[in-house]
């Protein structure tokens, strides 16, 4: 089958789309078949407008380069995007358009004239039109798929409740490269670079800074957290987002760590390369999720595929891959109270700690891996060929 995946988010984006796309593009090689993986570069950095071809795997990776002017990026993204793929789709005698972002994505595609097109719904920014119901909207822009694949049952049941056909709608959650992200990697070497104590518990927690990652409420609990801990504890935070996205809370962030005097016992990493993803969750005694809106984690699966347990909100897809008390722990969203009483609770506990580890390890390992998503995926496009 060759198969086209369409996402203008793409490595080396940091976040789950990004993730997905190039996983799930893997693994279907992996299974025989032909990808082709559709998405954008910067114009600042390529110079010129020919697109940039590269191989990832066996997967073909087309960059379109994009002008990143805010009030003309949309109108270039849509028109260098319908022009480039359609010839994609002719040249490389394509079966299946597979797209995953809302918005100019979802343009083009409606707009390209393709039968054989499958959305992937990860996006919290459908739940929050939804919150404002902005129906019509979503309706244009994910109607046209021939079939709809969401990672959460909330995405689901949601896409449902627009109207979409229920029996078009499939469950497929993210998944996990076990050969990468796998328990007892060694760390000692990045305790060092971070100046982290070896009697010092860390705890994780990579999420950018956006609102609906609820980050702030973690940095909230910090003070109570090393009160009852005697301050032998670290917080590293893996990612960022720009400061002046009508959808940061990351100044709220800094200032309250400013203002808590937190600064020494938080690292602030920035953006991670994927590669070194496995290094950083395996610094953790814990990883910790603490989102307000959530299709199925991938940086909860990758974490507890570490042997990390996650502590994570009762939101989205979180209580799919979390059994509260099994393999970590569930509390409620907004209440940083109850994430620092869980947190402690595990951090002086290492027998249960070590259980969660084991439990959550082998939960994803029987549920998660790339290949079981790249054959369900598979089943989701023979339905429409």
């Amino acid at each position: 089958m060759n198969i086209c995946l369409f996402s203008s988010d793409y490595l080396p984006n940091i976040g789950g789309i990004a993730n997905h796309v190039a996983e799930l593009g893997r693994a279907l090689v992996k299974l025989g078949h032909n990808v082709v993986v559709f998405t954008k570069c910067s114009f600042k950095e390529q110079k010129n407008f020919k697109i940039n071809v590269e191989d990832d795997k066996g997967m073909k990776v087309i960059r379109v380069p994009i002008i990143d002017i805010p009030k003309i990026r949309g109108l270039n993204m849509r028109i260098l995007y319908y022009y480039y793929l359609k010839k994609i789709l002719k040249k490389y005698s394509i079966d299946i358009l597979h797209w995953h972002c809302l918005t100019h994505d979802s343009y083009v595609t409606r707009k390209i004239n393709f039968d054989n097109i499958v959305f992937t719904n990860h996006s919290s920014t459908f739940l929050l039109r939804m919150e404002k119901k902005e129906y019509d909207r979503l309706k244009k822009d994910i109607f046209h798929a021939r079939e709809i694949i969401a990672p959460s049952k909330e995405l689901c049941e949601k896409t449902v409740e627009l109207g979409y056909p229920v029996d078009k709608v499939h469950y497929i959650s993210n998944g996990v490269d076990l050969d990468r992200f796998t328990p007892n990697i060694n760390v000692q070497e990045l305790k060092r670079e971070l100046k982290i104590k070896q009697d010092e518990k860390v705890v994780v927690c990579a999420r950018r800074f956006a609102k609906k990652n609820g980050v702030i409420y973690l940095v909230k609990a910090i003070p109570e957290i090393i009160k009852r801990l005697n301050g032998k504890i670290k917080f590293v935070f893996v990612g960022d987002f720009p400061i002046d996205h009508p959808e940061s809370e990351k100044r709220e962030i800094l200032d309250y760590i400013n203002e808590a005097s937190l600064n020494k016992y938080i690292i602030l990493t920035g953006p991670i390369p994927s590669e070194d993803m496995p290094r950083y969750y395996s610094l953790g005694d814990i990883s910790v999720l603490p989102s307000l809106k959530e299709a199925t984690s991938l940086s909860g699966l990758e974490s507890m595929a570490c042997g990390v347990p996650v502590i994570g909100t009762e939101v989205g897809g979180i209580p799919q891959i979390i059994e509260n008390h099994v393999n970590g722990v569930l509390v409620p969203p907004k209440n940083s109270i109850k994430l620092a009483d869980a947190i402690v609770s595990i951090l002086q506990d290492n027998k249960e700690r070590d259980i969660y580890s084991v439990n959550a390890r082998e939960f994803v390992k029987e549920n998660y891996s790339w290949i079981r998503v790249a054959k369900d995926t598979l089943d989701v496009y023979k339905k429409i060929l």
